[in-house]
């Protein structure tokens, strides 16, 4: 529905005149043969009724002041076209109603996406993330940068997303803003998930991501090896900052924990059955319960550091993920390790060079990492595969002669 399509026409309806003569003017809405009649609560005497301009023969102020009102009613209903105009593909004339009565709705595509935002800040630790939330909120900031610089708008209909919307979006996040494919594919997913619930909801009838597949880059995830994790455990490290970031990786290596779980572990985590010591905690990502037997070393890890033993207090107090991850490279450096060392390889190393390369098998693995699904530990499986494969190269290469 365009502008230039709309008609607004004022008429005198004589048949319900009053008892004083005065007669009730409407505002007659017309579209492609479809209208609407709707009363302006404004009245002016039949004889003053000019039906060819549509307005009333001002006699005196009070006629100008009628006038005047309905004028504003026609930019009015021009304000109100143009805005569903923005947000929506197709309208009706009971938009427009809506609309003049101060209960426009949209299908607003930023809008829902905040709403869902919101709904899942509701939700944090009971299935969603703070990392989560940030993340969603960052695609928002792009969404809105690229409806703005590329499509000149502040506001898309949810029905007009399409898959050419999604691939110019791509495109706008790999070139303009310089996003590496699986960073994008981040702010892909977002989005993905909110049409989802669109669709769900009855917002939208279909997901255009139902024709568009995200294809990622293929990583391989960082873990350090057992020589290389004694090398960083047996060296000896002076500033107390640096070891303390150090024992609060290695303790990551023995239990797996995410930084944003070591972070928040408290003592009433700690768990004692059958004589030995578990983790067990839910996991900030998912909720998922993570159930890890307590090693040794990770053991007096905590003797060392723990300085309060309530149950609700925290085991460890430790800095941020960027301060530890600066502070690793120190310890990278002092090990001699030639690695990008991040707090998060401490998990991986768990994964695969404490469990999964000492038989430990892999829905053990999944249970103490605290994966919803076991595909996820399966893909540290395959790194511990493909290591193997290249170990054996040698050995195989050996024998591989005639007999």
């Amino acid at each position: 529905m365009l502008e230039s399509d709309f008609q607004v026409v004022f008429y005198l309806r004589k048949s319900k005149a009053t008892r004083n003569g005065d007669a009730p003017i409407y505002m007659r809405l017309v579209h492609c043969g479809a209208q609407k009649d709707l009363a302006t609560k404004l009245t002016c005497k039949p004889e003053r009724w000019n039906s060819h301009l549509k307005l009333v023969n001002a006699v005196d102020k009070a006629d100008l002041e009628i006038n005047n009102k309905l004028m504003g009613l026609r930019l009015k209903v021009g304000e109100v076209v143009n805005q569903l105009g923005s947000v929506k593909v197709d309208f009706t004339l009971l938009d427009v109603k809506d609309g003049l009565n101060g209960k426009l709705t949209s299908d607003g595509f930023l809008e829902f996406f905040q709403l869902r935002i919101d709904e899942m800040e509701a939700l944090i630790g009971k299935g969603y993330s703070k990392s989560t939330i940030v993340n969603y909120r960052s695609a928002k900031k792009h969404l809105e940068k690229f409806l703005k610089d590329k499509l000149k708008r502040n506001e898309m209909s949810m029905r007009a997303l399409d898959y050419h919307f999604i691939d110019r979006f791509l495109s706008f996040l790999r070139i303009e803003q310089s996003c590496q494919t699986n960073t994008a594919n981040k702010y892909l997913r977002a989005l993905r998930a909110v049409l989802y619930e669109a669709k769900k909801r009855s917002v939208i009838l279909k997901n255009p991501f139902e024709s568009f597949s995200i294809k990622y880059d293929k990583t391989s995830r960082g873990y350090l090896t057992e020589q290389e994790l004694q090398s960083i455990m047996n060296k000896k490290i002076g500033v107390h900052r640096v070891a303390f970031v150090r024992d609060m990786f290695v303790f990551a290596c023995f239990t797996g924990l995410a930084y944003a779980d070591l972070k928040e572990l408290k003592n009433s985590h700690i768990v004692e059955r059958n004589g030995k010591k578990w983790i067990i905690k839910p996991r900030v990502k998912s909720n998922v319960d993570s159930v890890i037997p307590l090693l040794s070393g990770a053991e007096r890890i905590i003797k060392a550091h723990q300085k309060d033993t309530a149950p609700n207090s925290l085991v460890f107090h430790i800095p941020s993920n960027q301060k530890i991850n600066a502070y690793l490279k120190e310890v990278a450096d002092l090990a001699e390790i030639d690695k990008n060392l991040t707090f998060h390889i401490a998990r991986h190393t768990f994964a695969t060079t404490v469990t999964l390369t000492n038989n430990v098998p892999i829905e053990s693995v999944s249970k103490m990492l605290g994966h919803s699904s076991i595909k996820t530990t399966q893909i540290y499986a395959k790194v511990v595969e493909s290591k193997l494969e290249k170990d054996m190269e040698l050995v195989m290469e050996k024998y591989s002669g005639d007999i």
